[in-house]
């Protein structure tokens, strides 16, 4: 805060220093009030939080309670075994673009449904048909 005021670190916390009671204690922070018309005054304040050791407490590691998915959402695509254009399960491969700005080119006025597809989901690989990557030059072979 200091270098964005462009003064030193002793004038910030003479200005906004200020004490604070919590549940855990009296706590040294700085505090800053900015004043609003026909409101009540927005304060915000750095610090005023416990370090104190709690040895009491339970640490959780159960496998159960993680929010992350086991796969990709790449493997999961691969896996499916399905063109993502025509829905088809034979011959599938698996195509990358070097990057999105190939898909969207500009100056043309009607572009196939697969590039629609892909910049809309912002994807550069693509899981579909041998017969079509032979249709569009842009696609790379990834085995």
């Amino acid at each position: 805060m200091a270098k964005k005021l462009k003064t030193t670190c002793q004038k910030i916390y003479k200005r906004y220093r200020t004490t604070i009671d919590t549940k855990d204690g009296t706590y040294k922070v700085l505090q800053i009030t900015v004043e609003r018309d026909e409101k009540l005054p927005l304060r915000t304040y750095f610090g005023g939080v416990c370090l104190q050791w709690n040895k009491w407490v339970t640490i959780d590691d159960n496998q159960a309670n993680h929010i992350w998915n086991g796969r990709s959402e790449v493997v999961q695509r691969l896996l499916a075994q399905q063109c993502e254009i025509c829905g088809t399960t034979d011959n599938i491969e698996v195509h990358h673009i070097h990057k999105l700005a190939d898909i969207k080119q500009k100056g043309c006025q009607e572009r196939p449904e697969w590039m629609l597809k892909m910049s809309a989901r912002k994807r550069k690989t693509r899981f579909g048909l041998s017969a079509m990557s032979r249709e569009n030059p842009i696609w790379t072979l990834r085995r």
